[in-house]
């Protein structure tokens, strides 16, 4: 399935909005979500505050986000951000992403982001435009059309 450019450039847009209401979200669910970690911390070291260079602190909040997006993909296809811009996650029969996939699109996702949105670009490159976390995960992201 090919893809104009301009059809291409709209869903760069759509995926760039589902990511920051995504960001929106995730930051939400890691500022809950720090509390239990924080108080376990404090009952194990007695320390009032955690130093966020601290591996362990880093490696649960990771663990956040990607229990976010992996629920989200698992069950639906889409994150909240995803829904609210009508697009989708399968994998190229059309189906859900399974664990594998999620963990393959997730990871170089991550890095793709880290990189200033490189892998994002791949679709300009890419004969059936996919990015490259769609490409390394062998999944798409589709438009959902709304119903009338």
């Amino acid at each position: 399935m090919t893809t104009s450019v301009s059809e291409l450039v709209r869903l760069q847009w759509r995926r760039l909005a589902a990511f920051f209401y995504d960001v929106l979200v995730v930051v939400g669910l890691l500022i809950i979500l720090s509390f239990p970690y924080l108080g376990i911390y404090h009952w194990l070291t007695g320390a009032d505050a955690v130093a966020t260079s601290t591996i362990s602190f880093q490696v649960y909040l990771l663990f956040i986000v990607f229990g976010y997006v992996y629920l989200s993909w698992q069950r639906a296809g889409q994150t909240i951000g995803m829904k609210a811009w009508r697009i989708k996650a399968i994998n190229q029969d059309g189906n859900r992403l399974n664990a594998r996939q999620i963990l393959l699109r997730f990871t170089v996702g991550l890095v793709s982001v880290l990189l200033c949105g490189l892998g994002y670009f791949w679709a300009f490159v890419d004969p059936q435009r996919r990015t490259l976390p769609e490409r390394v995960s062998n999944s798409t992201t589709v438009f959902i059309p709304k119903n009338k």
